[in-house]
């Protein structure tokens, strides 16, 4: 979804900057508004800068109309019946664009033009497609200061006897290490994804895939794993909401912690607001089986179910600025049959069920029509039920993170890297507890590069 978000906007600004460019010598004025339009609906001055200005805002209808009366005035405008085409497309008219884009294909053209014309053809006959199935595999790396989550004391805290002082040891993650583990990763992915979409009007779609990846560590082993994840999800309208239930199975092979399966399935529904505003609410359940073995005999310690909801918002301001905000709620309980009630195991295990609300804030910048910025803060709120058993007491968790990410197009460096897409992440995390073992902090990135190769 992120991706035809981003397809959209960067058509509406190729739009917008063909108007601008085509209407340059066009004297300037304030203000033009529908009232103005009306008084003069033949002023092609007046009906240049009503374009230039709803483009600005996103409002194609408005736009078309425009762009319609003067192509009326001036029909052998090749620039004029383009513009026309490109917002046709934009808006989900393909028969109308079809037809302007077969009469454009006849006339003589500039190879820009030509270019533009076999793109948008492209995209149309992209769309009648009932089933897509799309190939893509991505490479890169990854890094934390911090891979084994040390404590910032290094020390653990635990109390041998309810009546007994608290005492403190050198902590000592998986592999004896006393120290912060700083690592490099290498990742690579492979993602194979099949999209119906239904005969109707609202763009209905379901898709199911598979997907792929590992990470190496150059070093040491805390960032090496391999995941492999079946998926299945729809796109459905019901009424003004937009509807994605999606459903996912994950097997997860790790060096340094437990192996893991997880289940989980949800559904998001997203609707507009007034003023511009664009909310979301989402709920998903996870089934979490974490696998015992020699190395990790109280991986099962940790399985469970987990209830996650969301609720976020978001506004776009001049077609290049976004901002949004989410708050989460979430628990997670512990599978209980794992272990007798009333043992110390059992204990160990009912310490780690918890509930965490957390708020998240953000801005979006898109510098050009290639490459969006993101950065946001996020703050969460950790409380367990139940005593931890090491130091016997209730943990409660406060955790900040800090993310900045770039995504930039292969477009941005050729016309013939439209199917790269280039990902930077930094994060930095800093988790306060009140139990020593559980206080850390950690900055971690990424750098991504994917690219489709069937479509």
């Amino acid at each position: 979804m992120t991706g035809v978000i981003f397809w959209k906007r960067s058509l509406v600004a190729a739009i917008a900057a063909s108007v601008l460019s085509l209407f340059m010598a066009a004297p300037v004025r304030a203000e033009v508004d529908w009232m103005d339009i009306l008084a003069d609906l033949d002023n092609q001055r007046l009906n240049q800068q009503f374009i230039s200005k709803r483009l600005a805002g996103g409002d194609l209808p408005a736009a078309l109309s425009a762009v319609e009366r003067l192509v009326n005035q001036r029909p052998a405008d090749v620039g004029l019946r383009l513009i026309r085409a490109e917002i046709l497309v934009n808006l989900g008219n393909d028969t109308l664009a079809a037809g302007e884009l077969e009469a454009l294909a006849q006339l003589p053209l500039a190879a820009d033009q030509k270019a533009r014309v076999a793109e948008l053809t492209s995209i149309i006959d992209g769309r009648a497609r009932r089933w897509r199935t799309i190939v893509s595999a991505s490479i890169g790396m990854s890094g934390s200061d911090n891979a084994n989550s040390y404590p910032s004391s290094g020390r653990l805290e635990f109390k041998l006897s309810p009546g007994a002082a608290n005492s403190t040891s050198t902590y000592e993650p998986f592999g004896g290490a006393r120290k912060t583990i700083r690592e490099l990763a290498t990742t690579a992915g492979l993602s194979v994804a099949a999209t119906y979409e239904f005969a109707n009007q609202d763009c209905d779609s379901l898709t199911i895939g598979a997907s792929h990846q590992e990470k190496r560590g150059r070093k040491y082993e805390y960032l090496t794993s391999g995941t492999t994840s079946v998926f299945t999800g729809a796109s459905l309208k019901l009424g003004s909401l937009r509807l994605s239930p999606n459903a996912r199975v994950s097997e997860t092979l790790s060096k340094t912690s437990s192996d893991s399966n997880v289940i989980s399935g949800g559904v998001t529904a997203g609707h507009s607001l007034p003023f511009g505003l664009q909310s979301y609410l989402s709920a998903k359940y996870s089934i979490i089986n974490r696998v015992s073995s020699a190395a990790f005999t109280t991986a099962d310690q940790n399985d469970g179910h987990s209830r996650d909801y969301r609720l976020g918002i978001s506004r776009t301001f001049l077609s290049r600025f976004a901002l949004f905000a989410e708050g989460s709620h979430s628990t997670f309980n512990l599978t209980e049959s794992r272990r007798t009630p009333g043992t110390t195991a059992f204990n160990a295990l009912m310490a780690n069920a918890n509930r965490t609300k957390g708020i998240m804030a953000g801005i979006a910048v898109s510098p050009t029509r290639y490459s969006r910025v993101t950065a946001s803060v996020s703050a969460y709120d950790a409380k367990y039920g139940n005593q931890e058993p090491t130091s016997r007491k209730f943990r409660r968790d406060s955790q900040t993170v800090h993310s900045l990410g770039l995504q930039l197009s292969g477009l941005a460096l050729s016309d013939r890297l439209g199917s790269m897409m280039i990902g930077l992440s930094a994060s930095t995390t800093k988790n306060d507890s009140n139990i020593m073992q559980y206080d850390y902090k950690r900055s971690d990135m990424s750098v991504t590069v994917s690219y489709k190769l069937a479509e």
